[in-house]
């Protein structure tokens, strides 16, 4: 198993600083509280500071040892006690034989040593409770942040399936009547046939080439919508009209692939499908506040609309796609006056 203290940065410079907090406190107590020499009073606290910091280091891989173990409670505190008696007792032995060997003319401070030795054991037990405490606080750190990145990768994925699932829901039944349509033109009017065939060729095209995108430029989105409309133009002739009014300046702003086709397969369904007369989809788009915002109207015969229920399941398909995309719930608004439907998206931008 991986140190997590070396692996991870934040944890090794936390641990490093509490280290030198650690030491100063040493250097501050041999100043104030004996009145040695400050050579003596740093000395000793980097050495024996220096090798506990290492020793914490591999105390480390012991722990996890200890733990992973299928041990009993009893076995797991029996093991923590040794480990500690014994790291505690190889880190005085090994400090004051260096100490010793650095100031071999200092006998007051031999002295002070050996007088001190039950007191900078029990220091010794201190430091490995705060190097246990710190590899337990660092793993359940570090498994806390993969549970949330694994969760957040699942939430990612589940948003992609349903993203995938919401877009397999487009159009089918366009492409059901756009095929029934070149069948009767075929027999009927064969240019028109040909025509609607490459129309539909290209539309479907763009929809094929885009579907793993999550977001395309908008003059993209809008140019396939041309294509859709152009293509029902042909099958409803006359009782078909559209304006798109736009401009340059929106041309590469991002906009969630396909989440338009809906909006005008709904203003067909409910305005030109039912009506005898001619129905007009108009678009107004502009740029505000960050968002790239989108009006969608057309009028309908109000006789036809009222036996309709509900707005369908387009209108649905988008609203789920943008919360899911944006996270936000009130980016489409639906607006219907006695002999009109207006329908309100707004794009956040830079998000």
């Amino acid at each position: 198993m991986l140190n997590p203290i070396l692996t991870i940065p934040r944890f090794l410079f936390t641990y490093l600083i509490l280290w030198l907090l650690i030491g100063a406190i040493h250097s501050s107590w041999l100043l104030f509280n004996y009145n040695f020499e400050i050579q003596i009073a740093i000395v000793e606290s980097s050495v024996f500071n220096v090798i506990y910091a290492i020793l914490g280091l591999f105390t480390g891989y012991s722990l996890f040892f200890i733990k992973d173990k299928k041990n009993s409670i009893f076995n797991i505190v029996l093991n923590h006690i040794t480990l500690g008696f014994l790291i505690t007792l190889f880190w005085l032995q090994i400090g004051i034989y260096i100490l010793e060997n650095i100031f071999p003319n200092e006998m007051t401070y031999h002295l002070f040593l050996k007088k001190t030795y039950m007191l900078r054991f029990i220091s010794g037990v201190f430091y490995f409770l705060f190097v246990v405490f710190a590899y337990y606080l660092i793993d359940y750190s570090r498994k806390l942040d993969e549970k949330n990145e694994n969760q957040k990768q699942l939430e990612l994925a589940v948003q992609e399936a349903e993203l995938k699932a919401l877009k397999s829901q487009i159009n089918p039944h366009f492409l059901f009547n756009s095929l029934n349509s070149i069948s009767y033109l075929t027999l009927t009017e064969p240019d028109k046939a040909h025509s609607m065939i490459l129309k539909l060729s290209d539309y479907l095209r763009y929809s094929i080439s885009n579907s793993q995108n999550k977001m395309v430029k908008f003059s993209d989105e809008l140019k396939n919508i041309n294509r859709y409309l152009e293509i029902e133009k042909i099958r409803f002739g006359s009782r078909l009209n559209y304006v798109i009014e736009t401009n340059t300046e929106l041309a590469d702003l991002l906009i969630p692939n396909m989440i338009l086709q809906p909006l005008y397969e709904n203003a067909i369904k409910y305005g030109v499908h039912e009506s005898l007369e001619p129905i007009t989809i108009q678009t107004v788009s502009e740029f505000t506040d960050g968002f790239l915002s989108l009006q969608i109207s057309n009028n309908f015969d109000p006789e036809s609309y009222t036996t309709k229920k509900g707005e369908g399941v387009g209108l649905e398909n988008i609203r789920e796609r943008l919360f899911l995309t944006y996270q936000k719930t009130n980016l489409l608004q639906i607006e219907k006056s006695q002999t009109m439907f207006f329908v309100r998206l707004q794009i956040p931008q830079n998000v």
